[in-house]
């Protein structure tokens, strides 16, 4: 055989290799497909939670898909909505340090979360955390720099009168 044959015809080491590589390829495929479905499934059993109104149990199952695969988005997304919805309830009845811890929460799911930072800015005011809410109300403000209200709130935590 001549040598530009030998060059050209792969030889039985590196068949070897190929396949190798090839099957660290399809278990690495299937690890992550299983992870996903894993993930996939924890979140469909939250969303059936939640939409029973159980919030809680909810909020285990969307932590749990993130567990497996942290960066599973539907999972962030709806443990975001149920930590503000949860965080939202118990403010009405003066649970604000659990509140706070919630908002922050969804706030490390999403920081662009309609409103959340504003929700905590008033959940810091209720408890006389004048310059973490100021600072909560900074942030909500890049996001909606005409509000209102939130312009009033800044005003009267900074001293200023209306």
């Amino acid at each position: 055989m001549d040598d530009a044959k030998m060059l050209k015809q792969p030889s039985s080491l590196d068949k070897k290799i190929k396949l190798a590589v090839a099957i660290v390829v399809l278990v690495l495929a299937t690890a992550y497909a299983s992870v996903r479905f894993l993930a996939l499934m924890y979140t469909n059993w939250g969303t059936e939670l939640y939409s029973q109104g159980k919030l809680d149990e909810a909020m285990v199952q969307y932590e749990r898909a993130l567990k497996v695969s942290p960066g599973f988005k539907p999972a962030r997304t709806y443990l975001r909505d149920v930590c503000i919805e949860k965080a939202d309830s118990i403010t009405l009845a003066n649970e604000h340090v659990e509140a706070e811890r919630l908002y922050k929460r969804a706030i490390d799911l999403d920081a662009d979360a309609n409103d959340v930072h504003w929700k905590l800015a008033t959940t810091y005011w209720r408890q006389g955390k004048k310059a973490e809410a100021l600072a909560s109300l900074e942030e909500h403000l890049k996001r909606k720099p005409n509000d209102e209200l939130a312009l009033s709130l800044q005003r009267i935590l900074k001293g200023d009168r209306i």
